[in-house]
């Protein structure tokens, strides 16, 4: 209908354009349909998620080997 982009997306999410923003009640919507999808991830992991980065050869190999030493791995503990 505006024949502009109001959001752009990437692999870190969505987020809204210089059009976007100029609409105050778009952004409004934007950010509690934000604060749904974090309620509904909080849920759907118990709250029981942890997020760990690094370089690729450490995401590869390292990190999940210390993980895995440091844990019995009898908590329904899933690494990816």
């Amino acid at each position: 209908m505006l024949s502009v982009r109001l959001f752009d997306r990437d692999r870190h999410g969505v987020e809204p354009t210089a059009y976007g923003r100029a609409l105050p009640a778009g952004l409004a919507a934007f950010e509690e349909l934000r604060q749904g999808v974090r309620a509904i991830e909080s849920l759907a992991t118990n709250g029981r998620e942890l997020r760990i980065g690094g370089p690729d050869p450490m995401i590869a190999g390292v990190i999940p080997a210390i993980i895995n030493r440091l844990s019995d791995n009898t908590h329904g503990l899933c690494f990816r």
